[in-house]
C-alpha cells in the first residue's frame, strides 16, 4: 500500500530542547493510524512539524510523493494536509456555518465549498441545526465537531488528531470516533489519531506507534502487539 504522508528521521525541539529526536511514521493511502504516548512524549510537537509551524532541523517530510519539509502551513492545507488541534479550536464571536465555510478557503476547495458544506452537515447533523449560533455558545463536544467539519471544508487527503478526546465526555468522545471511522471508510481520508488514550486510539487504527521522550519506541499492526509490549512502551519501565 502506497504511504500517502510520511516523516522520515525528524528532530525538532525548542532552542536547546529537543522534543522529537529522530522520529518517523507513515500513513498509507486510505489507513488510520494511530500515535499515542504520555503528556511530554513529543506527540504535539511532532504534529506542529507535520503541519509546518514547527521547522524540524533534521528530517523529511513526504505528501503524495512531495518533499513539503520547507513548505508552509496554508501551502500544506492546499495540498490535501489539514491539522485538527486540541480543544477544538473555534472563532467564538462567528457562527458555527463561518467557522465552516473558513476552512474552505484555498482556491480548489472554495470551487466546491456548498457540496464540502452538505458533506459536513450530513456527518454532524446537530451542526446543521446550530449553524446560525455564535460558536462559543456551542459545547465542548459540538465545538470540536466544528473544528473537523471546519478541517473537512479544504478537502484534506490526510488529517492529523491532535489529542481528540481530549476535555470531553465518553460518549461524545465516542460519537466523534464512529463519524471519524464513517470518513475513513467512505471517503477514504487518511486519518492520524494522536492520544493519550491507547487503548480506544489502536482499536480504531490500522496500525500504531508509540512515542515516549521524543522517539518513536513501538510500532506495528495493534493485532500483533502484545499488551506487555505496550504497557513497557507507554511507560519507558520492563
Amino acid at each position: 500500500m502506497t504511504d500517502v504522508f510520511r516523516m522520515e528521521n525528524i528532530k525538532a525541539g525548542y532552542g536547546d530542547f529537543a522534543a522529537v529526536e529522530e522520529a518517523g511514521i507513515s500513513i498509507p493511502e486510505g489507513a488510520m493510524v494511530s500515535l499515542t504516548g504520555t503528556n511530554g512524549s513529543g506527540k504535539t510537537t511532532l504534529m506542529n512539524v507535520a503541519a509546518g509551524i514547527i521547522r524540524p532541523s533534521s528530517g523529511r517530510i513526504m505528501l503524495n510523493g512531495a518533499d513539503i519539509t520547507g513548505m508552509e502551513p496554508e501551502k500544506r492545507v492546499s495540498a490535501g494536509l489539514t491539522l485538527v488541534p486540541q480543544g477544538g479550536r473555534c472563532f467564538a464571536r462567528m457562527t458555527v456555518e463561518d467557522n465552516l465555510i473558513t476552512g474552505s478557503y484555498d482556491r480548489r476547495a472554495r470551487k466546491k465549498s456548498r457540496d464540502l458544506l452538505e458533506k459536513v452537515y450530513d456527518l454532524f447533523p446537530g451542526l446543521k441545526d446550530k449553524r446560525f449560533q455564535p460558536a462559543g455558545t456551542l459545547s465542548g463536544g459540538e465545538r470540536q465537531m466544528t473544528a473537523i467539519g471546519r478541517a473537512l471544508m479544504s478537502d484534506p487527503s490526510v488529517i492529523l488528531f491532535d489529542e481528540l478526546s481530549l476535555g470531553l465526555a465518553p460518549l461524545v468522545v465516542k460519537s466523534i470516533y464512529e463519524r471519524l471511522k464513517e470518513l475513513n471508510d467512505k471517503e477514504r481520508i487518511s486519518i492520524l489519531l494522536v492520544e493519550q488514550d491507547t487503548v480506544r486510539a489502536m482499536r480504531m487504527s490500522d496500525y500504531s506507534y508509540i512515542m515516549l521522550k521524543g522517539r518513536i519506541v513501538l510500532e506495528g499492526k495493534p493485532g500483533e502487539l502484545s499488551g506487555e509490549r505496550i504497557r513497557e512502551a507507554y511507560f519507558g519501565v520492563k
